[in-house]
Parts: structure tokens; C-alpha cells; sequence
């Protein structure tokens, strides 16, 4: 894997902050996750962000988390295998109702969701504010 460009960084950290404000909005227990973790139906690891709602979780959990949205901020390297495998593996996880790929380069966002019965539905979105049902969080990934 090649080493992180700043801009990439810092993309990441723009979605995480977003993400994390928009879900403090919640009436609902909603926690935002920016460290890795592991996923029984994903091999290897996600360091991106995500969103997970519901009871807290103990402290020495390190897999199987049940998020309801996945960012992944995209790098030449990887944007063909989070665009593909990493499409199909992570709605393989029954929690995950949106994954959302930044394109930070040129202020793209595609959105790919579960709709209600079980279709993923693709949308290209120019930058600017997002909300997500479920769980009712709106952000702007670009800031």
C-alpha cells in the first residue's frame, strides 16, 4: 500500500469531523469511528470513516461492528477496488445501509445505498449537504 498523500489525509479528516457533527444532531445513540476495525464479511482491515448506531459497545471490541454508513475517500491507487470489491463487500455486511466514495480531487460524491428492498441504488452528487436515511444524519463530506 502506498504511503497516505496529505490531501488525502486531510480529506479524511474533513468527512470524519462532518460525519461526527452531523450525528451529535441525533436524538438516537449514533457514534462515529475514524481507527480501524475488522468485519467478518470484509477481509483485512477499514480505516475509514463510518458511522454506527445503536447500544454501546464494550471497550475491547476489535470486530464485528455494524455500521450504517462507510466512507472511503478516494486515492489513484485504490479507487478501482473501493469502486468495486469494496462495494460488493461491504453491502455484504447486513447493518450497511449507505457507502459513500469522496472524490476530494474533483469534488465528486457517489452515493450507493440499500434501498428497502435490498436494491443498490447509485447517485452522483456534486459537492454540498447530504442527509442520510436511515439514520436521519445530514453532513457535508466536503466541508
Amino acid at each position: 500500500m502506498a504511503p497516505e498523500r496529505l490531501s488525502h489525509a486531510l480529506a479524511k479528516g474533513t468527512v470524519y469531523r462532518r460525519l461526527v457533527e452531523g450525528s451529535r444532531r441525533r436524538p438516537f445513540p449514533a457514534r462515529s469511528f475514524r481507527t480501524a476495525w475488522k468485519s467478518r464479511w470484509m477481509p483485512g482491515r477499514c480505516s475509514s470513516p463510518l458511522l454506527r448506531c445503536g447500544d454501546a459497545l464494550p471497550g475491547d471490541t476489535i470486530k464485528g461492528l455494524d455500521p450504517l454508513l462507510v466512507v472511503e475517500v478516494l486515492s489513484p491507487s485504490t479507487s478501482g477496488v473501493d469502486a468495486t470489491r469494496k462495494l460488493i463487500g461491504y453491502f455484504r455486511i447486513p447493518s450497511l445501509h449507505h457507502y459513500l466514495l469522496v472524490d476530494a480531487d474533483r469534488l465528486v460524491l457517489v452515493h450507493h445505498r440499500r434501498a428497502e428492498d435490498g436494491e443498490i441504488v447509485t447517485r452522483i452528487l456534486p459537492p454540498g449537504p447530504l442527509r442520510l436515511d436511515p439514520p436521519g444524519v445530514g453532513f457535508d463530506p466536503f466541508g
